[in-house]
Formats: C-alpha cells, sequence, structure tokens
C-alpha cells in the first residue's frame, strides 16, 4: 500500500482538493475500477494498490506517488 502523502494530503488548505477523499483500491467498486482502467491508471509502473485514488466532486482521478529525490 502506498502511504506517502500526495498534494490533498500535503496541501488540504488549497481549494482546488476540498472535497477529495482518499480510497484504497480494494474498496473500489467494479464500476470505479473500470473507470480507473478508463482513465489509464494500468499506462503506468505501478501496481493499482500503489497508487493515491480520489473520490472527487466530479469523480474518480488518481495520481501516481511522489517519488522524492535526495540531491
Amino acid at each position: 500500500m502506498n502511504t506517502a502523502p500526495n498534494l490533498p494530503e500535503i496541501m488540504p488548505h488549497s481549494p482546488m482538493f476540498w472535497g477529495w477523499h482518499r480510497v484504497q483500491f480494494a474498496d473500489l467498486t467494479l464500476s470505479e475500477k473500470v473507470e480507473l482502467e478508463r482513465l489509464g491508471a494500468d499506462f503506468f509502473e505501478y501496481a493499482p494498490e500503489q497508487l493515491a485514488i480520489y473520490r472527487t466532486p466530479k469523480g474518480l482521478t488518481f495520481l501516481t506517488p511522489i517519488e522524492f529525490v535526495e540531491v
């Protein structure tokens, strides 16, 4: 499971992310899993369980994990 924070967790004060609720892949309905596939989630190299999946006021969306790189 991906527990790294993503933008909605880092910036909860931003109106852009109000109403975003993170859900786990296992908690999605069958139609939401189809929607996730339609959005292109299977294109990325991450397993569905690694994605940060959100139910938003406009529907389902996802973000790939943030990768922190030390320079």
